[in-house]
């Protein structure tokens, strides 16, 4: 089966539907559309079947991607010399969901279950000690100038902190989901 443009948009459109966050689903749609890319470039085609994704593609993009540069505009940029194993095993991730989706829906492709994605776990993890908090949330009321900024900044850090929501999360807040 020739995969369009329509079936990566209706993967797209379950994820959606399944409420997946509207990052991740950017995030599943640039990695299934960089693959395909891949697909297209390493292998000659002008389309991509699903006959023609098999285990060994997919150790080749593997391969591709453990030697990929870390972009100018990461933050690890001269820190590490390729991308890291967590950015590879997301990237691994979209491809394997996309085909647990074909899988499903149209009975055709590799059974995802044969992706071999493994779980990353961090080394470090690093938070503020409840102490560290305070004194992080006075010194925000004592460097703003005006008080309703340093109501809103101790506010943000407190809501943070307390739920363990990432940066993007909560610059993204409303004001409905706070009230909820």
């Amino acid at each position: 089966m020739k995969i369009t443009n329509e079936i990566v948009l209706g993967r797209m459109q379950h994820l959606e539907n399944n409420q997946y966050a509207s990052t991740t689903i950017e995030n599943y749609f640039t990695d299934l559309k960089l693959f395909l890319e891949f697909m297209k470039h390493e292998y000659q085609v002008i389309s991509v079947d699903s006959e023609n994704i098999g285990l060994n593609q997919i150790e080749n993009r593997k391969t591709t991607l453990n030697r990929t540069l870390t972009p100018k505009t990461s933050i690890y940029y001269m820190v590490k010399p390729t991308i890291s194993q967590a950015t590879i095993q997301t990237k691994l991730t979209a491809i394997k969901s996309f085909m647990k989706y074909l899988n499903y829906f149209y009975n055709e492709g590799i059974d995802y279950r044969k992706i071999e994605t493994k779980r990353i776990k961090s080394d470090y993890i690093e938070y503020l000690t409840e102490e560290e908090f305070h004194t992080f949330q006075d010194f925000i009321g004592d460097y703003e100038k005006y008080r309703i900024n340093a109501l809103r900044m101790q506010l943000l850090c407190n809501i943070g902190y307390t739920s363990g929501l990432r940066l993007s999360e909560m610059l993204n807040l409303t004001v409905n989901e706070v009230k909820a």
